[in-house]
């Protein structure tokens, strides 16, 4: 993965797309939900953080090297497809069953064809994390219909852990004992440093004349 002309990320494409190794390529990869939090406990396993008045537990990254100090900030990725809605006809949600329960309105959707993107405002005050909405979620054609979203705008969702991908910062992320950054490769480039090349002179740019042989008579 490239930035502007440097290595950024060197992984395969599964890895890419679920682990990124920064947010600058979360956003190279077009991917949706790009939020902010404060985190309050790290461990190798899970990383518990602060968002929009809410707890949040999410997975840690497969090394468990992240380690993120108490009330740092905290870049994460949560995957549109995976939070899911819960039916309110149905039983309260089992904590047991579903982590990181959180409620919100539906302010607006877009129809993505085979899917349906649902733009969410979580019940929190403050100000929503993405403009006038805080989440999407892409939930399937026929889940939408049988949901009937489109008369119920109020809803309670859960978020697995492991839909959860803490980016680490600029400032936060592991190093080893050169103090280079395993998980970002444009941190341990070597840079290359070009001398400026001087601007000629107005008498070097005008072209010089030379004699001409003369001709014979």
């Amino acid at each position: 993965m490239y930035d502007r002309g440097r290595v950024v990320q060197v992984a395969p494409r599964g890895e890419l797309l679920w682990h990124p190794a920064s947010e600058t390529v979360a956003r190279i990869l077009g991917l949706r939900n790009i939020l902010q939090g404060t985190v309050l406990e790290a461990t190798p396993e899970c990383i518990r953080l602060r968002w929009r008045g809410q707890t949040l537990e999410a997975r840690n990254r497969p090394d468990g090297d992240f380690l993120p100090a108490p009330r740092s900030a905290l870049a994460f990725v949560v995957c549109a497809e995976d939070p899911r809605l819960l039916r309110k006809d149905g039983p309260p949600p089992d904590p047991d069953h579903h982590a990181n329960i959180l409620a919100g309105r539906v302010i607006r959707e877009a129809d993505l064809g085979v899917t349906r993107l649902l733009m969410l405002r979580l019940d929190e005050p403050g100000p929503p994390a993405q403009g006038d909405y805080d989440l999407e979620i892409e939930v399937p054609r026929f889940v939408y219909d049988v949901l009937r979203i489109d008369q119920h705008r109020d809803w309670q969702f859960s978020i697995r852990p492991g839909s959860i991908c803490v980016l680490p910062s600029s400032l936060a992320k592991p190093m080893d004992e050169h103090g280079r950054n395993p998980l970002c490769v444009a941190c341990c480039a070597p840079r290359v440093h070009l001398a400026p090349v001087p601007e000629p002179t107005v008498a070097e740019r005008r072209p010089s004349r030379q004699a001409r042989p003369s001709s014979p008579r």
